[in-house]
């Protein structure tokens, strides 16, 4: 087998790889499937810039939903289920810290 081939075929499989992780990091930032494009064509360009961009709208994605944080927190002193943004708790007044 003549070595532009090997070369060749070693290439083709690398832009595969980098556009399979490329499309696993996007879809755990929440972006659009066409990443896979980007990574295949530029490669390792395509991982960085991605790296680098912040989530989308704002909001943060979790892989794990148990480091989520919590969207209410239970009352101490009185047992009441309050919203994570209240510091106070709404039935005693109770503060959340």
């Amino acid at each position: 087998m003549p070595m532009w081939m090997v070369w060749m075929i070693w290439g083709v499989f690398l832009a595969v790889i980098f556009g399979l992780i490329t499309d696993a990091v996007s879809e755990t930032k929440g972006y659009a499937k066409t990443w896979f494009f980007y990574g295949l064509l530029t490669g390792p360009i395509a991982l960085l810039v991605l790296l680098l961009r912040p989530d989308p709208e704002g909001q943060v994605s979790y892989i794990n939903e148990s480091t989520k944080p919590p969207e209410t927190w239970r009352c101490p002193l009185c047992g009441t289920d309050n919203p994570a943004a209240h510091t106070w708790c709404s039935s005693c007044g109770n503060s959340r810290d």
